[in-house]
């Protein structure tokens, strides 16, 4: 686990070397597969586009309950991305969930892989 300061530095690091970042998350009903870059990485919002301008969005990382974790591989492993941040968004409850037994509330993950430029 990092935290949120360290987080935003990271994608603050991206936005400045405008590194290529693969997006992806899966939610409640739908999904998110996106190849783009940071344009803005402060404490209340980061901000990215998809590499081709078609489309951006924004989370905002200051949220009390978001968590953070980062790595990266191993030298010994050949793999196109270079690190990874995993941002956990708020806890969520569904009212189905609370007709049942509780087994704890469920966090949905957004993973950012930052990719290895291409080596021509």
């Amino acid at each position: 686990m990092i935290r949120k300061e360290e987080a935003v530095s990271i994608f603050d690091k991206w936005c400045a070397e405008k590194s290529e970042i693969l997006v992806s998350g899966r939610f409640f009903g739908w999904s998110l597969n996106a190849r783009c870059r940071v344009s803005l990485a402060v404490e209340t919002e980061i901000r990215l586009v998809t590499s081709d301008g078609g489309a951006m969005f924004a989370l905002d990382p200051s949220h009390k309950d978001m968590a953070f974790e980062y790595g990266e591989p191993p030298a010994s492993v050949a793999t196109n991305e270079v690190s990874a941040l995993v941002m956990a968004l708020p806890f969520r409850v569904t009212l189905d969930k609370l007709s049942e037994p509780i087994v704890g509330p469920t966090r949905e993950l957004l993973t950012f892989l930052e990719l290895r430029p291409n080596e021509e």
